[in-house]
């Protein structure tokens, strides 16, 4: 890259931090601005048919959201450039609109099969505990796999709180149950003795270092969950080709505790608030999978009454029938 292109690169990376976008958002967006640079683009001018072209190659091989992320990256840098004064304020203009997208829906365990995962979990080691604590946390709590990775000592208060940093610096508190509170006690006391000296991360590996972020919490999910339901080869199976693996996310305990707290009767607030999202129709999202509610509340409906009423009448006429059978067929 010329001068001109490290520098525009340099002030953008600057610019994201002064936003409080995430390490993620940041890693993302230059990376996104790095190889537009490498294809053949300049900070000064958008070249439309360079990019439709660009464009044109991603769609081929990738998803509609990754298409995405390259035009929300090119849109925020070129607005910079623009504030900046190295460009024309038009020139993000020339974006073209995102992709639609596909609602993805996550899925969720039940409680019982959250239960054969941590009982699948050996204790007698501090890598299991430490898995058990984990998967069993972000059950019990909600937290995405970079708030659970970025948790320290100071995030556990002494009155069964975490404060958790959330994404787009919404931070909040969120409660844990007195059993939570002791099984993180008990990692906590087997984190000692590794002896891991003035680390403040609470999650550590085996010999005493951080876990690096939350893709480690993903593997740790991924393989304690897959390795319960009694698929084990196929976990190995996955890790030795090398291929891409949708399989059991964080997201997916993140959903579940929701969907667990939606059918037990708590309010949809108080759901948004412990998620840590900004809209309560975000979490609605999440809700939308579990529709055993919206039967129940159909149930109530006047028609579906009667046909209840019809379904048990037939169902006592059979089982009148076969009791009358066996006499006819004596006689």
């Amino acid at each position: 890259m010329s001068d001109e292109q490290q520098a525009a690169l340099a002030r953008f990376e600057r610019y994201l931090l002064a936003l409080h976008r995430s390490p993620d958002t940041r890693r993302l967006y230059v990376g996104t601005v790095r190889r537009w640079f490498v294809a053949g683009g300049v900070p000064g001018h958008l070249d439309a048919s360079l990019l439709h072209r660009e464009l044109a190659l991603m769609r081929q091989r990738c998803a509609p959201s990754s298409v995405n992320l390259t035009l929300k990256a090119l849109r925020s840098f070129y607005r910079l450039q623009a504030d900046w004064g190295s460009c024309s304020a038009a020139e993000h203009m020339r974006l073209p609109r995102q992709l639609t997208v596909p609602k993805r829906l996550v899925r969720v365990l039940t409680p019982e099969q959250v239960g054969e995962v941590l009982a699948s979990v050996p204790l007698d080691t501090f890598v299991g505990l430490r898995d058990y604590t984990i998967v069993r946390l972000l059950w019990e709590s909600g937290l995405r796999a970079g708030e659970m990775s970025a948790l320290v000592l100071g995030s556990l208060l002494p009155d069964g709180m975490l404060f958790v940093h959330g994404k787009a610096q919404r931070d909040r508190y969120v409660p844990i149950t007195p059993e939570m509170a002791g099984v993180l006690d008990g990692y906590m006391r087997a984190r000692g003795a590794l002896r891991p000296g003035k680390k403040a991360a609470l999650w550590l590996t085996r010999t005493g270092r951080p876990l690096a972020n939350g893709r480690s919490i993903w593997e740790i999910v991924q393989r304690r969950i897959w390795t319960a339901i009694g698929r084990k080869a196929g976990w190995h199976a996955v890790q030795r080709s090398g291929r891409p693996w949708q399989g059991h996310y964080p997201h997916e305990l993140r959903a579940s505790f929701a969907t667990t707290l939606l059918r037990n009767g708590c309010p949809l607030t108080a759901i948004s608030q412990l998620m840590g999202h900004a809209d309560v129709a975000t979490t609605a999202l999440y809700l939308g999978l579990d529709v055993e509610h919206l039967r129940q509340a159909l149930s109530l409906h006047p028609r579906e009454r009667q046909a209840q009423k019809r379904r048990a009448d037939h169902a006592a006429a059979l089982a009148g029938l076969d009791e009358c059978l066996p006499n006819e067929r004596d006689c």
